[in-house]
């Protein structure tokens, strides 16, 4: 994985992390797909 690639997913999971600590009875592990899911969408783009 390029190393753009692995600094934005790392980003994506620490600002899902944030939003579902926020939360009660939030889903992280749903969280945390989402933004693999986003990454994964932008990764061809960089």
């Amino acid at each position: 994985m390029p190393a753009r690639a692995s600094e934005l997913l790392a980003l994506l999971d620490g600002l899902s992390t944030r939003v579902v600590l926020g939360q009660r009875d939030a889903d992280r592990p749903a969280s945390l797909e989402r933004a693999r899911s986003a990454a994964a969408l932008l990764v061809p783009h960089l």
